[in-house]
């Protein structure tokens, strides 16, 4: 059997090597990923990136009430009233 039609993924072309199903080495062995997978990797990105935001806004608001508790109470005017 010649190499020309040996079917196999490893002697089709030795540089591609796909070890999952979305998941594509290129000739220098970089990931290339489908268009399926690229949409998902993106989408997990901005899903990760919102949850960070809703967390530093929850921490501000948690530090800003903190700061608030914290605060001696201000009497509204200089002198103490005397009885």
């Amino acid at each position: 059997m010649s190499d020309a039609c040996d079917n196999r993924p490893e002697t089709r072309n030795p540089g591609l090597v796909s070890d999952k199903k979305n998941d594509v080495r290129t000739v220098t062995g970089q990931p290339r990923l489908t268009p399926v997978a690229e949409a998902a990797r993106l989408k997990r990105q901005a899903d990760e990136a919102g949850a960070l935001r809703a967390n530093l806004r929850r921490r501000k608001a948690q530090a800003r009430a903190r700061a608030e508790q914290e605060l001696p109470a201000q009497p509204s005017h200089s002198h103490p009233e005397t009885t």
